[in-house]
């Protein structure tokens, strides 16, 4: 997961707007959700052949159904615990109206996509991925710029059902090793096989994932081989040139010259990007580990929360409240 504030609802509007692949592009099959998603479809037509706005444009989550608990449970543990926790470290009250929307919002999403059959949640899974936000919020030492990344016990919570050819609404809702090929956050799509060498890929929000914090959606690659700068190109096999960890076949990261093994590298070896193993960083091309409160450091990210400049002008991690 990369470390990053959370703009999500900007995201979707922006997204919404300007999203290249579209589901009228691709062949829409079975139909596993709720079939009001299609109004847009059957719309009565105006005078310039155009379908009326009121239903034209609709989340595709926008199907109210009850609540489930374990969405719930980790929804509010991925927006409401760390609003809270941090609300209390820096006595600044309880969660921000922006955090309890949020969960509320994935809380929705993710409820729809289990309703719809799409989603399978396991509660032991939700169970351990809670209790580690839990423990990652304890003390107040996170508190800063960014939000921590996501512990490993919350890497596979979400398990996806449809098959192929299936209609989605997120690629989580799609069995491993498929992709919704056409989805957006107004827009449904087809559960497919990964996209042929240059294809375009990765050029729509895929609105579960991103409630979910899921960045690499690493169980549904949208390429055969991998997605560069949004078009599909031919994994490079080890020992190849690279640039970057996406370049890079499966199982290999990029050390900044050449792929080498390992999905991820350790503290101490080189690096690319963002490819460092846990909550470590990649800093001057070489993984680092996230410094302690009171750590000297030189900038935000050596740190769990914040790197503090101090009236001599030397930086030390700790708290920093908004």
């Amino acid at each position: 997961m990369t470390r990053r504030p959370l703009l999500l609802l900007l995201t979707l509007a922006l997204a919404a707007c300007n999203t290249p692949e579209r589901a009228g592009d691709i062949p829409l099959r079975t139909r596993p959700f709720d079939p009001k998603l299609d109004a847009a479809k059957d719309a009565p037509r105006s005078a310039a052949g155009d379908a009326d706005d009121s239903v034209a444009i609709k989340p595709v989550y926008g199907d109210v159904v009850p609540e489930l608990r374990e969405a719930r449970a980790l929804c509010d543990a991925l927006y409401a615990l760390p609003a809270s926790r941090s609300g209390a470290c820096c006595n600044s009250g309880g969660v921000s109206r922006q955090a309890s929307q949020l969960a509320n919002e994935c809380t929705q999403a993710l409820s729809s996509a289990t309703a719809g059959g799409g989603v399978v949640l396991q509660v032991d899974e939700v169970t351990a991925c809670v209790a580690a936000l839990e423990a990652l919020h304890a003390d107040c030492e996170w508190v800063g710029a960014w939000t921590p990344p996501l512990p490993p016990a919350c890497g596979a919570v979400v398990h996806g059902s449809l098959p192929a050819e299936a209609r989605c609404r997120s690629s989580l809702e799609c069995a491993p090793g498929l992709r919704c090929a056409g989805a957006g956050p107004t827009d449904p799509g087809v559960c497919s096989p990964p996209a042929a060498d240059g294809a375009l890929c990765n050029t729509a929000v895929d609105a579960l994932a991103t409630y979910l914090r899921d960045d690499e959606l690493a169980a549904h690659p949208a390429c055969a081989g991998r997605c560069v700068r949004r078009r599909c190109q031919p994994a490079i096999p080890a020992g190849g040139a690279c640039q970057s960890n996406s370049e890079c076949a499966a199982g290999l990261h990029c050390d900044g010259a050449r792929c080498v093994a390992g999905a991820t590298a350790a503290v101490g070896e080189a690096c690319a990007d963002s490819g460092c193993a846990g909550t470590s960083l990649c800093l001057g091309h070489v993984c680092v580990a996230q410094s302690p409160a009171g750590a000297a450091c030189a900038t935000d990210f050596e740190c769990r929360g914040a790197c503090i400049k101090g009236a001599d002008g030397v930086g030390r991690c700790g708290m920093k409240c908004p």
